[in-house]
């Protein structure tokens, strides 16, 4: 096995506000915010600090540029740093955005490897992945490594990264990583013990009593401390030390967790300030669409229909509502049909917080692209065209004109929605499936819907078939063509002699 770690070292200032700041390291290793002009400043040139520790005796933790050039540093008591600037902003640190931030960060790299773990414990702040299978695919530990940093860096977040064949030894390795562009590396099991000899004991989660213990000890490395019998270790210390350290190098199990995403989507981002201009909103809601594309792409999934709500004050929100003619993913469609509605939508009250949101998560299967060029375009252009349409004029104003069954000339024509051209041909009349069942396969419901591979649509139906009471083998049955996201068109019924339960009886071809 081999394992990557992203450690994040100050994911309690990023995960304060997502949209308005840049972060990168200043100097000292320290995290500040960095203004540009496609972004809000607001945070940037007013002194920030993020508090945290218990209400007698608060600590800073984070700080941005504004508050490090006021001669406020982290570890400082909140008393004395307030002393130092008295229009300081303090905002206590919030351990579910922490969370949160990290689930959203493993929900992005669950594209590269299903085995993504999160530290639960919010302090160490860390992800780590087990990548031996997946090095093949993404062309190499360096390419893989350089897609997750770029990724990083387009979702904000400073991150440095250690590898190592145990994932406690990846932890240790990203915490002694000097910069966040830099990986430390042990590329073999046999070479673990000569690698974590010189780090600190410090990077492990260990009480501050035994810190203090094996200070006095002169035990500062994890060398030293590998260089003590582990008979006299157990004896002055707990099994735990003596466990962490056989982890560490492989030779005690090393159970994570993986994370597993939802079956919704649901994110959101809170302001610090509120926002008058709906323009500036399109910069959050492109955040919150690219954590959905990640999403959608680590479940190789797509959606047709997205929400967002945007809060303004405790008890007023507006809602809007986005559909697709087909499921799909990428970010840039939904961000030009919410721009289109957006650009010409007036604020009536500041905005404070933007939500999105989904619950339809249809499996994708993308489609396949051509050596030749194509100058005609693909089925995705004509759809982004048409959802664009319909955002702009409204939906029941896009549609299409047809020839109708009727000799009067001023009836012989008629509007028509866009349909699908199985849905078109399927009202046609009577047909019957290539394929039947041996036996019709019960179906499943949700929401008074039926399932086969993903939700079913119907296209056609009811043709009632009621009859066989003549030979004692009855049928009150309802058919209808369906159509599910794997664009398998299916022949399914409603029995009303089996308490109206869905059933699957055939394919067409």
């Amino acid at each position: 096995m081999f394992w990557l770690c992203a450690y994040f070292p100050y994911l309690s200032i990023e995960a304060i506000n997502r949209s308005s700041p840049h972060f990168n390291l200043g100097e000292n290793n320290k995290a500040f915010i960095e203004s540009e002009q496609d972004t809000f400043p607001l945070l940037a040139s007013l002194p920030l600090a993020i508090s945290d520790g218990p209400e007698q005796r608060q600590v800073v933790c984070a700080i941005n540029r504004a508050a490090f050039d006021c001669g406020i540093r982290i570890d400082m008591t909140l008393a004395s740093a307030k002393v130092l600037h008295h229009d300081l902003v303090v905002l206590s640190r919030d351990t579910v955005r922490e969370l949160r931030a990290l689930k959203r960060i493993a929900s992005f790299l669950l594209q590269f490897t299903p085995s993504v773990a999160i530290e639960t414990d919010t302090d160490r702040a860390e992800i780590a992945l087990e990548i031996s299978a997946s090095l093949t695919l993404f062309g190499g530990f360096d390419a893989l490594l350089a897609r997750v940093h770029q990724g990083m860096r387009a979702m904000r977040y400073v991150a440095r990264y250690g590898a190592a064949p145990t994932p406690l030894a990846a932890s240790l390795l990203a915490r002694t990583s000097k910069r966040s562009n830099d990986v430390r590396i042990c590329a073999s099991a046999e070479a673990l013990h000569d690698t974590l000899a010189s780090i600190s004991v410090k990077h492990f989660a260990w009480p501050q009593e035994t810190f203090r213990s094996l200070d006095t000890l002169g035990l500062t490395t994890v060398g030293d401390v590998m260089r003590q019998p582990y008979a006299g270790l157990r004896k002055r210390f707990s099994d735990s030390l003596v466990h962490d350290l056989d982890r560490a190098l492989g030779r005690a199990n090393d159970v994570r967790r993986f994370y597993e995403l939802p079956d919704t989507f649901a994110s959101q981002i809170d302001f610090c300030f509120e926002i008058k201009d709906s323009a500036r909103l399109l910069i959050p809601i492109g955040e919150l669409l690219n954590e959905l594309e990640d999403f959608l792409r680590a479940r190789g999934a797509g959606t047709d229909e997205i929400k967002i709500e945007l809060k303004q004050g405790r008890s007023r929100a507006q809602q809007f509502e986005f559909r697709s003619r087909s499921a799909l993913r990428h970010a840039q469609h939904w961000h030009r049909l919410v721009r289109d509605r957006l650009e010409t939508h007036e604020l009536m009250e500041p905005v404070i917080e933007i939500a999105l949101r989904t619950h339809r998560i249809i499996p994708l299967i993308e489609e396949s692209e051509s050596l030749l060029p194509n100058e005609k375009g693909t089925r995705s252009d004509w759809i982004a065209l048409l959802d664009r349409l319909s955002s702009k004029v409204g939906e029941k104003n896009v549609y299409r004109v047809v020839v109708n069954d009727d000799h009067r000339p001023e009836l012989a024509w008629r509007s028509e929605s866009d349909e699908s051209e199985r849905a078109k041909q399927f009202r046609l009349g009577k047909i019957r499936p290539t394929w039947l069942l041996r036996e019709p396969k019960s179906l499943i419901e949700m929401q008074g819907r039926p399932q086969y591979n993903g939700e079913l649509i119907l296209l056609a139906g009811p043709e009632r078939i009621d009859t066989g009471w003549w030979d004692n083998s009855p049928v009150a049955r309802d058919y209808f063509v369906a159509s599910n996201p794997l664009h398998e068109v299916c022949w399914i019924f409603r029995d009303y002699r089996q308490g109206k339960r869905w059933y699957l009886h055939g394919f067409f071809s």
